[in-house]
């Protein structure tokens, strides 16, 4: 029997929906958290080391760790939904 199946069977007709809806919003999190190759090569060009930098950056294996940023939670959704992966994470969870 099919985990849908098995849910129904032992926990209601509830538990599938449930289970799909949590499994969709981890879904969401993945998505909107995987780091496009393009956007890391503008932000290692934006953070390119000068001789005076105040700001040392971090070399770990050759990969460099960027700073946390300071958006706003309605900065950050206005980047996700002008992103297309945002959008695609978005449309995916909810629609």
């Amino acid at each position: 029997m099919k985990l849908g199946g098995v849910l129904y069977e032992r926990l209601g007709w509830h538990a599938p929906i449930i289970f799909s809806i949590i499994v969709a919003c981890f879904d969401l999190i993945g998505r909107l958290l995987i780091l496009e190759a393009s956007t890391i090569k503008l932000w290692a060009d934006e953070e390119k080391p000068s001789e005076t930098a105040s700001t040392p950056i971090v070399v770990v294996e050759n990969e460099r760790t960027l700073p946390p940023s300071t958006l706003t939670v309605w900065e950050l959704l206005k980047a996700l939904l002008g992103s297309p992966r945002g959008l695609t994470a978005y449309g995916m969870t909810f629609v």
